[in-house]
């Protein structure tokens, strides 16, 4: 049997559009002159929307003078990443992109930069999902790279289920993600935002409940990293509580490495590394959600200076009431003299769920910490800020550590950053 494949420079997809500085515009369906560009990809768009399909932008930059509209279900949108602009020409005074309902679901956007050029309109941003009378539900905004909306880089009005993840979202003029009009149960994981003008998610209307925000990254902030109105915003072990185990993976699947032998710990925001002191004889743990079937082969952190206290580190299990429960690994005594990375070697296989790892001294090491802990931040009263547990601690005789955690311990500012080494 001959095979016969097709040519090299065209992929499978639905339609292409080149750009007017496009390196390679061969195999391309529409062709862009740098003006009113958006005239060429609603063409691919409208192509492919009534059965559902790809429009995948070429490298290069396009110019906009007008939104891009998606308003039926089964569409992706897909440049090539960092390679692939839109651009909103000055007065446009709207979205680069909208998602318009009523009724539209599994609509992906995604490895775009997307330019809202807020500087230079009166109103708009970079994406909107916008539900009109009825929704935008189920779809994803993924691997693009949003800056300079005015109003926010994504907006979501009566829009619910959907999923932002791994975006880098900065130099916003507004908000970097904005809720309005009942937009509820969506997940917003693993975005990086910077400098933006108010908050970097701005939960603002009461019906936009129970949202999701995991494992972003906060940086150089003006106003706050999150405003929930609702005080209903889930943000860490409320998943492995109120999802099933296949919605926990694929949401932190990002979280775990790829290939053996490399370091990996719980998601960082807000600040810079510090160094602090543990106390003697405390006993700290925090949380640490592990997304799939993972066999880990050594726990560590960092030293700030020399030290000659000893220390034991550990791995518990949940107690199914968001605290440490079970012993599943102790390290033995290290004695710290002339280390600066402290590890142990572990031979131990993690399914998915919630773990909490563990760090005791019979000294006062300074040990590495982070500024704040992005993920699985458990909220013992209400879902706000303030009485977030990070770390527990209780008082302990250095020694073995205890077969089960001790109860009563109390919430602890420090956070010592334990890694763990995937096998």
């Amino acid at each position: 049997m001959v095979k016969v494949f097709p040519p090299p420079f065209r992929r499978e997809v639905s339609r292409i559009v080149a750009a007017s500085d496009s390196k390679y515009k061969l195999g391309a369906d529409y062709f862009c002159d740098g003006k009113d560009d958006q005239i060429e990809i609603q063409k691919a768009i409208d192509d492919v929307k009534q059965t559902g399909g790809t429009v995948f932008l070429k490298q290069g930059t396009y110019f906009l003078s007008g939104p891009i509209v998606i308003d039926k279900s089964n569409v992706t949108l897909e440049g090539e990443g960092y390679s692939t602009g839109l651009t909103l020409v000055p007065g446009v005074n709207d979205y680069a992109i909208k998602v318009l309902g009523p009724g539209v679901t599994n609509v992906k956007i995604m490895k775009l930069v997307v330019n809202g050029n807020g500087n230079y309109q009166s109103a708009g941003g970079c994406i909107l999902l916008d539900g009109g009378t009825g929704s935008v539900y189920r779809s994803m905004i993924t691997e693009c790279y949003l800056r300079e909306g005015k109003e926010a880089g994504i907006k979501l009005n009566k829009a619910y289920a959907n999923i932002i993840s791994n975006n880098f979202i900065a130099d916003i003029l507004g908000d970097g993600i904005k809720t309005t009009g009942s937009s509820y149960n969506n997940r917003f994981i693993g975005n990086e935002f910077w400098n933006c003008s108010n908050y970097c998610i701005n939960i603002t209307d009461t019906t936009d409940t129970y949202n999701i925000a995991v494992g972003n990254f906060f940086g150089y902030i003006n106003v706050g990293e999150i405003n929930d109105v609702t005080n209903t915003i889930y943000i860490g072990k409320k998943l492995v509580e109120d999802r099933d185990i296949s919605t926990i993976q694929s949401m932190f699947q990002f979280m775990i490495p790829r290939k053996s032998g490399v370091w990996f710990s719980h998601s960082i925001s807000g600040g810079p590394y510090t160094y602090t002191s543990l106390s003697a004889n405390t006993l700290y743990a925090f949380n640490m959600p592990i997304p799939e079937t993972t066999k880990i082969s050594a726990m560590g952190f960092t030293l700030y200076s020399p030290s000659s206290a000893n220390i034991r580190m550990g791995i518990y299990g949940d107690n199914g009431q968001e605290y440490p429960g079970s012993l599943l690994w102790d390290s033995g005594t290290i004695n710290l003299s002339g280390i600066v990375y402290p590890q142990a070697n572990v031979n131990l296989t993690l399914k998915p769920g919630l773990y909490w790892l563990a760090i005791i001294s019979d000294g006062t090491p300074s040990v590495q910490q982070t500024y704040d802990l992005g993920l699985c931040l458990i909220r013992p009263t209400n879902p706000t800020p303030n009485g977030q547990v990070n770390v527990y601690q209780v008082s302990y005789t250095f020694g073995a550590l205890p077969t089960t955690f001790p109860s009563g311990a109390s919430v602890n500012a420090i956070r010592p950053f334990l890694a763990l080494k995937k096998a």
